[in-house]
């Protein structure tokens, strides 16, 4: 039933935001572009009176993003590397349609972001917060949430890939209630669920935020493993802080002070 409300209230957005203009129709297929890509968040309006609007402020606000210039290609798995506050999170939130950039674009197959419906393009998003909430349903019923694969092919896929092991001690294996917001299980776990429902999406860009933090040495080699199956099928950017894990990816960005300072 939450399935079917989330996309009837999608529909509705859809059709409203489609009365803009904005494009609903273009590929997304993890081309991504970001050129000279500077964001200042705006100053609240206690301060300046009225809002500028998205990513508009004075002079004297300092940017989090300055001039940020990258490219991704279809099916790359890119670590975004830097410290806190160094800008990554915000390069999420651009990616992601909750901000629009202060100056230069952020280009989907080449059509600028701005041009593109956001409903439309989170569609094509999946989004792995480090944060991860889940329903007081079984472990099957939270992993195929959103997802239109039978319960049945979950479960032989969590054999062939051998995350199965990491739900074997559960009291009901994959029948265990994961408890409100999941607190019967532990960090590794729910993180693991959050990817699994992401791998099973099948969208085509991923963007995964500190995946490790929260995850044991157990856990870990099981999460970098869903990643490696997820890189077959999927553009992936990851931002992390763990340069130990970053490692095993081809392309690195590392971003301090709002600037990329090595790639």
């Amino acid at each position: 039933k939450l399935a079917e409300n989330e996309l009837d209230i999608r529909n509705l957005l859809v059709e409203k935001a489609d009365a803009t203009g904005h494009k609903t129709d273009i590929p997304i297929t993890g081309d991504i572009e970001f050129k000279n890509v500077s964001f200042r968040y705006a100053v609240p309006a206690l301060e300046t009176g009225p809002p500028a609007g998205d990513g508009a402020a004075g002079e004297d606000h300092p940017k989090t993003l300055d001039n940020v210039s990258f490219k991704i290609n279809p099916r790359d798995r890119v670590a975004i590397i830097g410290t806190n506050g160094s800008g990554k999170s915000t390069i999420i939130k651009l990616l992601s349609g909750f901000f629009k950039p202060t100056e230069g674009q952020i280009l989907f197959d080449g059509e600028d972001s701005r041009n593109i419906n956001r409903e439309y393009l989170r569609s094509k998003l999946s989004i792995v917060s480090q944060k991860v909430v889940l329903f007081n349903r079984s472990v099957l019923d939270n992993i195929c949430y959103a997802t239109n694969t039978p319960k049945e092919e979950v479960v032989k896929i969590l054999d062939r890939l051998k995350i199965i092991n990491v739900f074997k001690k559960l009291p009901q294996g994959l029948d265990t209630l994961a408890g409100a917001r999941g607190e019967k299980l532990s960090g590794g776990q729910r993180q693991i669920i959050y990817l699994l429902r992401s791998y099973l999406s099948n969208k085509p860009i991923t963007i995964m935020d500190e995946p490790t933090a929260a995850v044991d040495a157990f856990h870990k080699k099981y999460v970098v493993q869903m990643m490696d199956e997820m890189a077959k099928k999927t553009t992936m950017i990851v931002v992390t802080h763990d340069s130990e894990f970053a490692a095993s990816f081809h392309k690195k960005i590392y971003i301090e002070g709002g600037k990329i300072v090595s790639r």
